[in-house]
């Protein structure tokens, strides 16, 4: 019902206040969801790099439907920088968690993904998504960055650096004699 009358009246605000705090307490459909409404900008601005939080946090419970959404993130980069090899592993994650009922879909969308990725691609996607959970390839596999948060983070470092290393340089004294002589 709550749903049914956010979209009537295009105000999300109540489902996003139900949501995030049961996200934060790690319910995997309330993170799905959350993604969804991010990336879709219901009742809202559209925030893809808040969606992608969600999606990744979703994708720690090993969820399918998360690690479905996160492969075409990867492919098209525009929240993190393109990677297809992380691509092909979320589809392959997807397909190793997906139900019976999803399980069609998931290995129609990775034969695509065998007929246009090169053997490359495949084979590095495929190593990652066996080691995917294991701990030497933590760092290696889990979701990075949101593209807009790594740039931010550089820039704030870069930021820091400049003001470490400018030289304030004492401003010429001029008498009041000269400042008025120059009008």
């Amino acid at each position: 019902r709550a749903l049914s009358d956010a979209v009537r009246s295009d105000n999300f605000k109540p489902i996003l206040d139900d949501l995030t705090p049961k996200a934060e307490k790690g319910d995997v459909i309330a993170q799905l969801a959350l993604g969804d409404l991010y990336m879709l900008g219901q009742g809202m601005k559209a925030d893809p790099n808040e969606a992608f939080k969600w999606y990744s946090k979703a994708a720690e419970s090993n969820n399918a439907i998360a690690f479905y959404k996160l492969g075409p993130i990867y492919c098209e980069g525009e929240i993190v920088v393109p990677d297809l090899a992380r691509c092909y592993m979320y589809f392959l994650l997807s397909k190793k968690f997906a139900d019976a009922d999803s399980l069609p879909a998931v290995e129609e969308t990775i034969k695509m993904l065998d007929d246009n990725f090169g053997q490359d691609i495949r084979a590095e996607g495929t190593k990652l998504a066996e080691n995917y959970g294991s701990k030497a390839a933590d760092d290696e596999t889990k979701p990075k960055k949101g593209l807009l948060e790594g740039l931010k983070e550089k820039l704030m470092q870069k930021k820091e650096e400049e003001i470490e290393n400018e030289v304030v340089q004492p401003k010429e004294q001029t008498s009041a004699d000269d400042f008025f002589a120059d009008m």
